[in-house]
């Protein structure tokens, strides 16, 4: 029984642990990390986001991943000029006030210069003492508490530049001496209707009026066992004020009407001094115990506290007892300075806690260490089934616990020690499923009921099928189904006894490696069961079917080993796989997959639960996930929030009716109410902390906001920025993504890279954005932007164009006055041409109207006379009706008067100025081939181009119409053509006519005497063109003139 006291002690331990509300596990910073001084006395976050650490030997910023120092260098004198830093605070304008034991330091963040501020003894206008303990900023003012120096006040003007100094002494003795005038503490009242400082000195408190200077020295009461030495004074979330003493008091300010002030005294850290107080949350404060006290989380409601201390077992305890610094950053990150380390905790980073840790069992059982079942039954009772150690049940009301087991002497104890599944039906009793049958719990006695596949060990009452229990199920009708490898049981409550499904079915399906592992009851009250696979289950017809749907056409079977079956509370039913991850049904099909490939926390499922605002908590191998069940979008959960373990055990979850969850994890569980699960709702800022040209940094004093307009002569062309996330929880998961607008189409995710590189830009204007992720999820949008300007070379530049353009001007100029007095010569000579060309204008203008004339009276005269004769042939053909050769002679007369009508009429066409155009005469070819060749195939592509302004002479036009007309009469006479293909082109330099037809050709040589022949070589000479001939017999022929344009 030694291992049941193990559990007994764990189980005690914890619950221990679980009393003081919150275990802080701390994150060490070391010099090993990048840390200047290890022993850190103040500790401060600017408005941008960075932390700032005052050591011993100097200031160290911290972005969550990089350190930067300001320390003393003699080569560096706009460094902090003492090493020791004992306060911090920011201005309005963003500069930092450093407080040393040498003076008061005022540092620019946006180029790294200090100005130092030192007591001079004869200067009323200096600092009043030189060791600074404590610094507040108001507005226009900077007030900094003395180590017996009194209070002091730096003015600023608008442009946060000092102004005067002004200082305040406590007592009428010499201040130097005076306990009154140490100052440890200063705050500014956070009261809206309070103008007030709060100081801890020495010998009390002060409450200080800043417009008049007035003061009064406040005490503990005469019996207050309270020391009124005060070391801290604080104001926390809720306005209260806090001081903390030398012997361990923390005591808080009552303020009554009158003005009257009384202590409350807590007593939390016996004879040791509080040095540092912090807020936690709104009803609790962090204190340093002192004295190597450790740290002390009290309760601002109650007075109760609980002291951590360091532990040398514990890798993420405090590392060391004596604590120098404690700051609660924006985010609710503590800090904690230490004589040796700086520690952080994060309350936000671990969401879960391991509530029961059980420890390895007996040797023979130390390779499994599963908690394969967990139940909750009611407010205070949990069930574990520890793997090989039987059952155990926990009260923690009464802190009982009891560990059930099998005994070979007791039939009626645990059937095996061995627990594969429990549950506890709507009668509140709890059933046992183990490897070697089912039990059914008798609490009242504590004694089990079995049921196994051995009649004489079961009675034939409760006889089932197998003993290897894989699943228990109540339906929604209150059914028992109890699932094992042989088949599916419901139990017979009036009978006591199991009917039996799939028996034989179960059995053939084992011979093909199915396997059947859960069994569930969907709101239709349609049966599934999940096993090597998913089926449908029909208990009316003792029948299973495999589950198949429909896609593109095709049957399709979740054939994966199906771990659990889930239906939330919109219908939908989700298939848990051991290898494929989560599916969530629809009535034609799964409609959504969720696998480790898009990012789901693992494939092997191994249970599922809802809470109440509709989510599901879903458990695998590798982490936890919480699914939203209406978009399908997910937010993985694991070591890095909280859970000791990755890994999850099979069908291993319970939850209570507070909707609290308990998940079965290798020794033990992991329990957590979701409403309390919050992810990290903060945008945090993200900063440009530097900028490189050609990997040398601008200037690497310059931390964050420092740039915001860039401008670089062209050839500094090759960029590196530069940036970080300022969200220090889990700062090494934060992403980043970024675009330089001018250059890049999309962002760039890059994932953790704080990097970005850009080479060869040409000059212009850039903008580069970077944005950031922390390790929840949540990008900052805003993000951080700089503009980049790349000057052009000189010769590209605004003054050098204008010195072009003066340049151009005056070879301009010159070239006009030339121009101008050549042009005066030429004046007459074009004045005398004008005249020539005025003759001979009016000269061609009476040509052309004679022409005109001579057209209208060859169409009005000669063409009425032919067409007379054509009409009066065909009338005597007609009247005498003539025959043989009095018939062929009127035929003949008709044809040569028609012939001769027709070239009259091309005659008088050419004769008329009004045809004087090119475009005109090409459409009157296409109209003479599409007359003359109307029988045949034609295509006419006549092709001009718009800048071809040559309209050719009258003898040009006249004897290329004629030359085209005779070819077309030789193919329609001659050819015996079906296709004829006519191509013209003109252009600037080139007209071109070719035809070409399909006919019996003939052979050139043989007929080159041929009139036809000569006139077509006598025009093209006449139209000095170039004439080509092509035939051959059988191949049709194809006629080219090429005609150069001068």
């Amino acid at each position: 029984m030694a291992f049941i006291k193990k559990i007994i002690l764990a189980i005690f331990v914890f619950g221990a642990v679980l009393a003081q509300d919150i275990v802080p596990e701390f994150e060490r910073i070391t010099e090993d990390d990048g840390l200047l001084n290890t022993t850190v006395e103040c500790i401060f976050q600017d408005s941008f986001g960075f932390m700032w650490f005052g050591t011993w030997k100097g200031l160290t910023r911290y972005d969550g991943t990089d350190f930067r120092f300001y320390k003393i260098f003699p080569a560096h004198p706009r460094f902090v000029s003492s090493n020791n830093v004992t306060a911090l605070a920011e201005d309005k304008n963003g500069f930092i006030w450093i407080g040393t034991m040498q003076g008061l330091i005022r540092l620019d963040p946006f180029n790294g210069a200090t100005r130092t501020y030192r007591h001079d003894a004869l200067n009323p206008n200096s600092p009043s003492h030189d060791f600074i303990t404590s610094l507040f900023v108001d507005k226009e003012t900077i007030w900094f508490g003395t180590q017996g120096g009194g209070l002091n006040k730096l003015a600023l003007n608008t442009g946060g530049e000092p102004i005067h100094f002004f200082h305040y002494t406590f007592d009428s003795g010499s201040y130097a001496k005076s306990g009154w005038n140490s100052l440890y503490g200063l705050i500014g009242d956070q009261r809206l209707d309070k103008d007030l400082l709060w100081i801890a000195t020495a010998e009390g408190l002060i409450r200080f009026e800043k417009k008049s200077g007035k003061y009064d020295r406040l005490s503990h009461q005469a019996k207050s066992p309270a020391s009124d030495e005060l070391k801290v004074i604080h104001q926390d979330k809720r306005k209260r004020i806090w001081v903390g003493t030398a012997n361990g008091f923390i005591s808080l300010l009552s303020e009554k009407a009158t003005g009257a002030i009384t202590f409350y005294d807590y007593a939390v850290s016996a004879n040791r001094m509080i040095n540092h107080i912090s807020d936690a949350d709104s009803t609790h404060l962090w204190l340093d115990a002192g004295n190597e006290g450790g740290l002390i989380r009290f309760n601002t409601d109650s007075g109760e506290y609980t002291n951590f201390l360091n532990d040398p077992s514990i890798p993420n305890s405090l590392i060391n007892n004596f604590i120098t610094a404690l700051y609660q950053d924006c985010s609710g990150i503590l800090w904690v300075g230490t004589a040796n380390s700086l520690s952080r905790f994060d309350p936000g980073r671990k969401k879960f806690r391991q509530s029961v840790a059980l420890p390895a069992m007996h040797k023979k059982y130390y390779h499994s260490r599963k908690t394969p079942e967990i139940l909750k039954s009611g407010k205070d009772k949990l069930w574990l089934g520890k793997y090989g150690f039987g059952l155990i049940y926990i009260n923690s009301a009464n802190n009982n616990i009891i560990n059930y087991r099998h005994d070979e002497t007791d039939p009626q104890s645990l059937c095996n020690d061995f627990i594969q599944v429990m549950l506890e039906d709507h009668l509140g009793t709890i059933w046992v499923g183990t490897q070697n049958g089912l039990d059914r719990f008798e609490e009242k006695n504590g004694t089990f009921i079995h049921y196994s596949d051995d009649p004489q060990q079961a009675g034939a009452t409760r006889f089932l099928p197998d003993d290897l229990i894989n699943d228990i199920y109540e339906d929604r009708d209150g059914r028992l189904w109890v699932c094992t490898s042989a088949g599916v049981s419901r139990l017979d409550r009036s009978k006591d006894h199991f009917v039996h499904y799939l028996y034989g079915s179960s059995r053939q399906l084992r011979k093909t490696g199915y396997y059947l592992g859960t069994v569930y009851q969907d709101s239709k009250k349609q049966y599934w069961i999940g096993g090597r696979g998913l089926f449908r289950f029909y208990p009316e017809e003792n029948k299973i079917k495999p589950y198949f749907h429909q896609q593109a056409g095709t049957l399709l079977w979740i054939n994966e080993m199906v771990s659990t079956i889930y239906e939330d509370r919109r219908g939908s039913l989700w298939i848990g796989t051991s290898g494929a991850g989560l599916y969530r049904l629809s009535e034609h099909g799964p409609s959504l997959q969720l696998t480790e490939n898009n990012g789901f926390a693992g494939d092997y499922v191994m249970a599922i639960l809802e809470d109440k605002q509709g989510f599901l908590w879903v458990s695998t191998y590798m982490g936890l996930s919480k699914v939203d069940p209406v978009s399908g979008t997910f937010k993985n959960y694991g070591l890095k929030d909280g859970l000791t373990y990755n890994y999850f055990q099979l069908r291993s979850a319970s939850k209570d009716k507070y909707d609290r969850m308990y998940f079965g994890q290798n020794s033990g569980y992991t329990e957590f109410d979701p409403s309390r699960i919050k992810d990290n709702p903060n945008e945090s800022q993200i900063i440009i902390t530097g900028i490189s040209i050609f990997n040398q940094d601008i200037n690497p004093e310059i931390p964050a906001k420092g740039y915001s307009q860039l401008i670089l002569p062209y050839n500094q062309n090759m960029l590196t920025f530069k940036y970080v996330l300022l969200n220090f929880t889990n700062s090494r998961l934060n992403n980043y993504k970024y675009l330089l607008n001018g250059v890049d189409k999309e962002w760039n995710y890059v994932g953790r890279r704080r990097v970005a590189a850009y080479s060869n830009l040409p000059a212009g204007e850039y903008i580069f954005q970077v944005k950031g992720r922390n390790s929840d999820g949540v990008w900052n949008e805003q993000g951080a932007a700089v503009k980049i300007i790349i000057l052009p070379p000189w010769w590209r530049t605004w003054w050098a164009y204008a010195l072009y353009f003066i340049l151009t001007a005056a070879v301009l100029f010159g070239g006009f006055r030339f121009e101008t007095n050549r042009r005066v010569m030429e004046h007459r000579a074009v004045v005398a041409e004008l005249q020539a060309e005025t003759f001979e204008a009016r000269k061609h203008a009476e040509q052309e109207q004679m022409r005109g004339r001579i057209a209208g009276d060859l169409h009005d005269d000669i063409g009425s006379n032919l067409s007379s004769i054509v009409l009066l042939s065909e009338t005597l053909e007609h009247r005498l009706k003539p025959t043989g050769k009095e018939k062929q002679r009127l035929k003949q007369i008709r044809q040569i008067a028609m012939a001769t009508a027709e070239s009259m009429r091309d005659i008088v066409w050419f004769v008329n100025p009004l045809n004087d155009d090119m475009d005109k005469l090409l459409a009157k070819m296409r109209e003479t081939a599409n007359t003359m060749l109307s029988q045949v195939k034609l295509r006419v592509d006549i092709e001009r181009s718009k800048d071809s302004g040559w309209q050719g002479d009258l003898n040009f036009r006249r004897n290329l119409f004629l030359l085209f007309k005779e070819a077309l009469q030789n193919i329609v006479r001659h050819s015996r053509a079906t296709e004829v293909v006519i191509s013209i082109r003109q252009n600037k330099q080139m007209f071109r006519l070719e035809i070409q037809d399909n006919g019996i050709g003939f052979e050139a040589k043989t007929q080159y005497a041929g009139n036809g022949l000569k006139n077509f070589k006598h025009r093209a000479k006449e139209m000095k063109a170039e004439y080509v001939l092509t035939t051959q017999q059988g191949a049709g022929t194809s006629v080219l003139l090429i005609k150069n344009i001068p």
